[in-house]
């Protein structure tokens, strides 16, 4: 039996990232036997917020107090990351709201029942007139013109309201994806955790959207009342503007993601962000990031617009990056139990896979290893070296 002075010292020892693996399993073992005999008093406590607390890494303010066999109170020293005390923390859930939590290697995750699902075509569509849609997750996208709103196969979705000049919005959440055909007839295909705003009809002298996330585009050539002046297409997001006449390109600018990329696969853009507009060619990527100079690169194609065909492509990538591109898609919140991410790795697998399959790849790679936790409300992927 450890004394409380010795597992205050256990526990100062992990926070600081100096204990060692004997020295975990024994703080691990010792949360164990402290949780799983207790008769915990609940009354008063906020218990969303105290599995918030313990999902960030400490119960110092949880106000959690137990029984002795005495009959006495007295609080449980209890500050080390939820982590290293998954196994009694997963005893104490179970006692207190009858929420299982459940952790996997990615080796055990092999019942289909368990494991993570891929995302697939889902969508919310929010018109101008104040109606929101949730679209069909059995449908591929989504057609919008003047006078009414039809997914791509035909099936009408709602009649369109006279509301020229105001914007329609298409968001899909973490795990969605979505096509659009605008009112031109440039079609659109929407990643995850991404907002695209357009007009219900554009204007005479340009087309322009708004983007959030990561999109792919390809733009439809357009002419002015003239006939002869080509009208430009204006996609805009937080740190740029990208102007086009009529070509294929790719943009992400997630908020989360200090850098925008926009990669030109035909024709040309015009990226105009702080300082004079750059010109893409094909096969460059522009890279723009707050208060530096944009950045002309040549891109690896297939890797930027792995995602709209279907593939995770990771060729020298940083983990983060990887990571963050998995979370959204299979909506799962990471967590980092090591210091592994500007680890650099190399790889490709279907996006359409269960997420076992896409860890495995990433573990094959030996730059780290997952555990995945699964409960009611919420699962993670912990990644260590």
């Amino acid at each position: 039996m450890m004394t409380e002075r010795e597992v205050k010292l256990l526990l100062a020892k992990y926070n600081s990232g100096h204990a060692t693996s004997q020295e975990k399993n024994l703080l691990e073992m010792w949360y164990y036997n402290e949780f799983k005999n207790r008769d915990f008093d609940t009354e008063g406590l906020d218990l969303d917020n105290l599995k918030s607390e313990i999902w960030h890494g400490t119960l110092q303010k949880s106000r959690l107090i137990h029984r002795k066999s005495t009959g006495g109170y007295r609080r449980l020293y209890a500050v080390a990351a939820a982590t290293v005390v998954l196994v009694s923390v997963s005893i104490y859930l179970y006692h207190i709201s009858g929420t299982r939590v459940n952790r996997y290697t990615v080796a055990e995750l092999t019942d289909p029942a368990v494991d993570i699902k891929p995302g697939g075509n889902r969508a919310t569509l929010t018109l101008a007139d104040g109606r929101v849609i949730d679209l069909r997750d059995d449908k591929k996208g989504v057609i919008i013109n003047t006078s009414s709103l039809t997914y791509n196969d035909g099936t009408e979705i709602a009649k369109s309201e006279d509301t020229r000049g105001a914007n329609h919005t298409i968001t899909t959440p973490k795990g969605g994806q979505y096509r659009i055909v605008l009112p031109d007839g440039s079609r659109v295909w929407l990643n995850a955790a991404s907002t695209l705003k357009y007009p219900s009809q554009f204007d005479s002298k340009e087309r322009s959207v708004e983007l959030i996330g990561e999109a792919y585009f390809e733009i439809e050539k357009s002419k002015l009342a003239d006939g002869k002046t080509a009208k430009p297409f204006i996609v805009k997001s937080e740190t740029q503007n990208v102007e086009v006449l009529g070509t294929h390109f790719n943009i992400n600018a997630y908020a989360d993601d200090p850098l925008t990329t926009t990669t030109l696969l035909e024709g040309s853009v015009n990226v105009l962000s702080t300082g004079r507009p750059t010109m893409l060619i094909p096969g460059q990527q522009s890279v723009v990031q707050s208060g530096v100079k944009t950045k002309i690169l040549s891109a690896d194609i297939d890797k930027a617009i792995g995602w709209k065909n279907g593939e995770f492509i990771f060729y020298n990538e940083r983990i983060e990056k990887v990571m963050k591109d998995i979370a959204r898609w299979y909506d799962v919140e990471v967590i980092y139990q090591d210091d592994v991410k500007d680890k650099m790795m190399w790889g490709s697998v279907s996006k359409f896979e269960n997420i076992s399959k896409v860890l495995k790849m990433i573990e094959l790679t030996g730059v780290v290893r997952f555990d995945i936790q699964i409960q009611e409300g919420g699962r993670r992927v912990y990644v260590m070296n």
